[in-house]
């Protein structure tokens, strides 16, 4: 029962992928909702599990799942446009990093037992999924324009 919300996460994702990729684009397109999915369904594990800033309680960890909220409807609004999505992805990024500097400075984790570490290292995990996935958003956008297909 536990594992029950994960369930269905994982499968709306699945389901969210294989809508937004059923056309047939390039495989740069495909990988890059595959490290966007994947990152916003580890976030959202992770952050249900242990809580990233401060402990498991800590309040705060539910602006972590507004902005996978945000960012995966915003995504799938612009399913098809590879530039758009490539600075979506640069725009969660930032909001990510800008989440963890304002608890930082302002000691919101300071309950937890490895507070700022723990919270620096899976930023900094997450922030590189992203930016890996703005890059193939990017490939894909500038393959779209040498074949032609705009």
């Amino acid at each position: 029962m536990i594992f029950l919300p994960l369930i269905i996460v994982a499968a709306i994702l699945l389901a969210v992928f294989r809508w937004v990729t059923v056309r047939g684009d390039n495989r740069f397109y495909r990988w890059a909702w595959v490290a966007f999915l994947a990152g916003v369904f580890l976030l959202f594990w992770v952050n249900g599990a242990v809580g990233i800033i401060g402990a498991s309680n800590n309040d705060v960890n539910m602006l972590y799942n507004a902005l996978l909220g945000l960012g995966v409807l915003a995504a799938i609004v612009m399913k098809g446009r590879s530039l758009v999505l490539a600075m979506l992805m640069l725009v969660m990024d930032f909001f990510l990093c800008s989440l963890l500097a304002v608890a930082w400075v302002m000691d919101w984790g300071i309950s937890g037992p490895k507070w700022p570490y723990d919270a620096l290292l899976l930023t900094v995990f997450f922030s590189l999924l992203w930016s890996v996935a703005a890059v193939l958003f990017y490939v894909s956008y500038r393959h779209r324009l040498r074949m032609g297909i705009s």
